[in-house]
């Protein structure tokens, strides 16, 4: 995988971002999550969290199509949170994956109290080889990308109103 990082100025106030969905009997209890429950596609970079917000329609879609693929080659999605071992079986699909949006604004906010990266994917591209060398199902990414918190600075304010609010859980 080649991440290649630059500071490049943002022009809309909504990002893309993917997400999943757990796949709910919405009869079977009144506690069901709804949508804004959803969990948001990220991994490790590094030692740190990232959250990935796609500055482009066409890159959030590419890597929508990544997934899918992966999906079917490997018949699971790559895993959410940066560990080695992947996502249950498509045998036991109970998510889905989509394309969500999201003001800007309130996500780096959020990520920012929470110590969570953001990365803003400008480009998003991959290969894929059956066979190379030995190794089946080989992909290749090439991501362009910039750290959208590298200029938030988070009130200290703000941080005890997070936890006061994560108490209420």
């Amino acid at each position: 995988m080649n991440v290649f990082t630059a500071k490049q100025p943002i022009k809309n106030n909504y990002v893309k971002v993917i997400r999943r969905r757990q796949i709910y009997d919405r009869n079977a209890s009144w506690w069901t999550p709804e949508n804004n429950q959803d969990n948001y596609y990220s991994s490790l970079l590094g030692e740190r969290q990232y959250i990935y917000a796609f500055l482009n329609v066409q890159a959030a879609k590419k890597c929508y199509q990544f997934l899918r693929k992966y999906k079917d080659v490997n018949g699971r999605y790559p895993d959410l949170h940066g560990s080695q071992k992947a996502i249950k079986p498509v045998t036991e699909e109970s998510f889905t994956v989509y394309i969500d949006e999201e003001p800007l604004r309130g996500l780096k906010k959020r990520c920012s109290v929470n110590g969570i990266g953001l990365i803003g994917i400008t480009e998003f591209d991959y290969t894929f080889i059956d066979t190379i060398l030995d190794q089946k199902n080989v992909f290749s990414l090439n991501i362009s990308a910039t750290d959208l918190l590298s200029d938030q600075v988070t009130d200290d304010n703000d941080k005890i109103e997070n936890l006061n609010y994560l108490l209420d859980f």
